[in-house]
């Protein structure tokens, strides 16, 4: 079966875990409650960025929507989703086409 990914929605593509115990943080919070790796050094950065990809895909016969997590996502994207994170964060326009030239 061939596939081909025909949308996807930019606005959300990560979520925050503990980099310990990687469970999910809130947005706003970047230490763990429930782990002893956090709670012994309240001032440490112990978070990291997960991959939550919602995808349209399509098949010969149907549109499905995926929703693809960080192992998948990795495969596809080919870096960690720190790394992308910090990557579109210094090229905002990396993902726009070309300006062509009147």
């Amino acid at each position: 079966m061939i596939c081909t990914v025909i949308a996807m929605d930019p606005t959300n593509f990560y979520y925050r875990v503990c980099s310990a115990c990687e469970r999910t943080l809130a947005d706003t919070n970047t230490h763990c409650n429930f782990c002893s790796f956090n709670a012994h050094n309240p001032g440490s950065f112990g978070s990291k960025r997960l991959y939550r990809i919602l995808l349209s895909i399509a098949d010969a016969e149907k549109v499905f929507v995926v929703i693809c997590f960080d192992r998948v996502a990795r495969v596809l994207f080919g870096c960690s989703a720190d790394k992308f994170f910090d990557f579109a964060k210094l090229n905002p326009f990396a993902g726009s086409p070309p300006r062509q030239k009147i």
